[in-house]
């Protein structure tokens, strides 16, 4: 049996502030008998291979499965864009989408990913009851921290709405192009295109008259028009690399692991192709060389998938992988999408809101559960 070294000092009826000399003499032949018996060496290995880690085969399975669910989840969502109708409900579900990807990357990050490269949780079963305590005790560290950006967020929302029905509302959303970072206000533009287009060919139904003189030439396009489909198709190609880079060390890892980083990746990939797609046609591009481009770009997260699982096999190279994806996650979330969620114009701020807190509670949730009983879910 196995002694820990609080149940030896119980047992001997020493004081655990410190022991002197010949309390250590009393105490020395438990430790030679534990260290012969090897009762404390033999236990926790053997749960840990079978019930945490996978085999080289199921790396590859599972994380391959999970990269490709992900790219399909863009690409139908891209075929909704196309044949939705309905502008005011397609962007409270993309505002609902933006919140879930803030939640759940800022909650892998912080929950997840920063506590396994920093060595606060280690996937031992063996050790459950001995680490609890301090385990949350992290946990709700980091939970404050959450707190602290949640509470930031409900202020500056809070104050952005009030302000905003005070202001002139046509001053907003005049400004010109948005950034393509910008979701929201990406598919708002894109679905107004849509809409002028649409009307516009109705009216030429109705005349039944050549009113091709009375429409101006379209401008000629500059060269950073004509640059920046490239340019977007190769900064998302970058981005999904490095979301295929986090996915195969997580897997690498464990399949909980896995589960965690690809339910992060998912939630975020969804808002950013829209965009992303969006903007390809704003820039002229036509349906089929926008999706062309999109798949090219989404192909390169399978590359960096491929690249962490193969380097990813000691606990030096896990690491540093993680600490980068943290990094990454806390960016996208936190830089790109959350001033998406503030600034966003709707004519219903107050559900706009209600939707955003929804998803981001949603997402932080997930997360903290996974955070908890990660260790004591079978597969």
């Amino acid at each position: 049996m196995c002694f820990t070294a609080h149940e030896l000092l119980t047992i001997y009826e020493l004081n655990s502030s410190g022991l002197i000399r010949d309390q250590f003499t009393q105490l020395s032949p438990a430790l030679i008998q534990q260290l012969l018996s090897k009762a404390c060496t033999e236990t926790t290995p053997t749960t840990d291979p079978s019930e945490d880690t996978l085999s080289t085969t199921e790396r590859y399975v599972y994380a391959t499965l999970a990269n490709t669910v992900i790219c399909l989840a863009a690409m139908f969502g891209i075929v909704m864009l196309l044949c939705t109708s309905c502008s005011s409900v397609f962007q409270l579900c993309v505002q609902f989408c933006i919140s879930l990807a803030v939640g759940s990357l800022t909650g892998d990050a912080l929950l997840h990913l920063l506590p396994t490269f920093l060595g606060l949780h280690v996937h031992e079963e063996g050790h459950n009851d001995g680490h609890s305590g301090e385990n949350r005790t992290y946990t709700f560290k980091l939970l404050v921290v959450l707190g602290g950006i949640y509470y930031f967020y409900l202020m500056e929302t809070i104050f952005s709405i009030i302000t905003r029905k005070n202001s002139d509302p046509h001053h907003h959303g005049e400004e010109g192009d948005p950034h393509h970072c910008d979701h929201g206000k990406v598919l708002e533009m894109y679905q107004r295109e849509k809409q002028n287009k649409l009307s516009t060919s109705q009216a030429d139904l109705v005349d039944g008259e050549n009113n091709v003189k009375s429409f101006p030439e379209p401008a000629p396009r500059t060269r950073e028009q004509k640059l920046l489909p490239y340019m977007i198709t190769i900064s998302d190609g970058i981005h999904n690399f490095a979301d295929g880079l986090a996915m195969g060390a997580a897997f690498s890892v464990s399949w909980r692991s896995g589960l965690a980083t690809s339910l992060a990746v998912l939630c975020h990939e969804l808002p950013h192709e829209l965009g992303d797609f969006a903007v390809l046609l704003h820039c002229g591009v036509s349906v089929k060389k926008a999706l062309l481009l999109n798949v090219g770009s989404a192909m390169t997260s399978f590359i960096g998938l491929y690249i962490a699982l193969s380097i990813a096999t000691d606990t030096v190279a896990k690491e540093w992988i993680a600490a980068v994806t943290t990094g990454l996650f806390l960016y996208v979330g936190l830089a790109d999408m959350l001033p998406t969620m503030i600034h966003v114009d709707s004519k219903r701020p107050w559900l706009m809101f209600v939707l955003q807190n929804l998803g981001l509670l949603t997402g932080w949730g997930i997360l903290l559960l996974l955070s908890f009983f990660e260790d004591k879910i079978g597969v």
